[in-house]
């Protein structure tokens, strides 16, 4: 088969009354992840944006709300280096040709990989596998000289469990295999198990637990892979999820067998109901009075802002619990139903933590299903981070276009972007998008977050803020050009100036400034780049 890059994307055209396509220019730029659900540019078809989020041994590669409601948890590539194999453990006998052709996106990243018939044939990544777990490993190949010396495997677990033989073609082709692996050990790629020479082309390895999913590009580290998260009651698509780096400090965060029920209340069992991640849970617990508690099983994180969050739902009927962190009321009164889920969340200002814990009320005994406690360092509780024994740590989200990925679009002088985003919670400032050059400093446009207001920024001083409500959707578009400059926000100008400093800038941060501690957390639906700066009319349309 001949293979083409395939992302499965839904993009949107001017037929489809969208505002920023109605238009006589077009962007050069169109990341539409509401929509696409990928990293895909709606222009050129390819995945310009770098995602990184380290997922490596003990981190957490992150949760998502899917279409349906359930929380799943992200696949990650385990794998470092999935596109540069002479970064991997080379055989002695094993020849390497770097950036030999034009991979499947249309990069020219794909390697040469020569295997003679024994001695040294492989390249493989040590201490990839751990026994007793299920694996799938896959790679795009293609024959250097189809139906001549293309016939390879993959081994999972040193020699533990090989894959069958598989035969490239002269086109690039995915394969893979799922095992479970017998042994740990390493993860390689090998000529066949026998005097066979292989001599093939390879691009974009990826060794996962569960089934194949779409590919996770790597570099220094495991990857786990852009979320692309939804609303959970209405299912709506709500874009590309991006977050600051978190900790949850409840151990046990979907084991409620192993919280402790204190004063009165007391572990029960009742009918099956589908937990929040699509798994059944039958534990609950019975909380007679508000001085009853139920504590989930934690390791301190210390002195911190510390908020806490836990889903509930009532056994019957609706039941109205209260939230408390060392001992201080943070949520209180809130009613939850026996049809649905409802995540209680609430923040302590400061000091030493060692328990958070879930109350009843003075009225009535409440039966409850509680599942999913975290406990993390912040001021807003922020995507579920599953624990089961220690904590566990979800790293941040960094989400870059660099290189001639960036050039191919922006263009120096001129332009204008376009956002829909919201952000979830706000740390102290965080930059939903930044286009500059190298640290904060070297600006040409920035957008910042502040807890309860939004503003534009280029090298010019302090600029004006904007209101903003965290969790709300706002549209805005910024047009740039030397001495004549405007923000629109939700349909009105905000702000004018006429500004002329100018940089060279090298790179469009997603989700981050040039100050690599300024990590939006929320949603980006879409972001566009106009290679003019469309008319202060334009702007007003484009984000009403």
């Amino acid at each position: 088969m001949t293979l083409v890059w395939e992302s499965g994307i839904t993009l949107q055209h001017p037929d489809n009354n969208d505002p920023l396509l109605d238009l006589n220019t077009q962007p050069s730029l169109d990341l539409q992840f509401a929509t696409s659900k990928t990293l895909d540019d709606r222009v050129s078809g390819l995945p310009l944006v770098n995602h990184q989020r380290d997922a490596s041994s003990g981190k957490s590669a992150g949760t998502y709300v899917g279409s349906d409601g359930l929380i799943k948890n992200s696949p990650a590539n385990l794998l470092t280096y999935s596109e540069q194999f002479d970064q991997w453990d080379v055989g002695s006998n094993t020849t390497i040709t770097t950036n030999a052709i034009a991979a499947p996106d249309g990069s020219m990243t794909a390697d040469r990989i020569e295997l003679p018939a024994s001695g040294g044939t492989y390249v493989q990544q040590t201490n990839a596998i751990t026994a007793g777990a299920e694996y799938t490993g896959s790679v795009w190949v293609k024959a250097v000289t189809p139906g001549v010396n293309n016939q390879f495997n993959l081994q999972y677990g040193g020699d533990s469990v090989s894959s069958t033989a598989f035969t490239a073609t002269g086109d690039w082709q995915r394969i893979s295999s799922t095992v479970t692996a017998a042994l740990g050990g390493s993860f390689s790629i090998n000529n066949r198990p026998d005097t066979y020479i292989t001599d093939v082309y390879v691009w974009g390895a990826q060794l996962q637990e569960g089934a194949l999913t779409d590919y996770i590009p790597t570099t220094t580290t495991a990857t786990g892979a852009p979320r692309f998260d939804h609303d959970p009651v209405t299912g709506e698509s709500l874009g590309l999820l991006i977050e600051e780096s978190r900790t949850n400090y409840a151990t046990q965060s979907a084991n409620p067998s192993a919280w402790t029920p204190t004063n009165g209340a007391t572990k029960e069992t009742f009918a099956a109901v589908t937990a929040p991640d699509g798994s059944t849970i039958t534990q609950g617990f019975r909380i007679p009075d508000s001085g009853s508690r139920v504590y989930p099983t934690l390791s301190s994180p210390g002195t911190v802002e510390p908020v806490g969050s836990v889903y509930a739902r009532a056994v019957s009927g609706t039941a109205t619990l209260k939230l408390f962190i060392q001992g201080v009321a943070v949520q209180t009164d809130v009613t939850v139903p026996s049809d649905s889920w409802v995540r209680l969340n609430g923040t302590k200002a400061s000091g030493s933590t060692t328990a958070f814990s879930v109350r009843g009320n003075a009225i009535q005994s409440e039966d409850v299903y509680l599942w999913g406690a975290q406990l993390e360092e912040g001021s807003f509780p922020t995507s579920y981070i599953p624990t089961s024994g220690s904590t566990v740590t979800r790293s941040p989200d960094i989400a870059t276009i660099e290189g001639t990925n960036f050039s191919s679009w922006f263009n120096q002088s001129e332009g204008t972007v376009f956002t829909d985003l919201a952000a979830k919670g706000v740390s102290s400032i965080d930059a939903a998008f930044a286009i500059g050059s190298s640290g904060d400093a070297d600006r040409w446009l920035q957008q910042y977050f502040l807890p309860s207001s939004v503003f534009y920024e280029y090298e010019q001083g302090a600029p004006p803020a904007h209101p903003y409500t965290v969790g709300s959707f706002i549209k805005s578009a910024i047009g740039r050009s030397q001495g004549d400059n405007a923000v629109a926000l939700n349909g009105s100008i905000v702000q004018s100036d006429t500004y002329s400093g100018s940089y060279n800038p090298v790179f469009l941060k997603i989700g981050v400034s040039g100050d690599p501690n300024r990590i939006f957390n929320g949603h980006i639906a879409r972001l566009a780049y106009y290679p003019y700066r469309l008319t202060d009319t334009t702007l007003q349309e484009i984000t009403s």
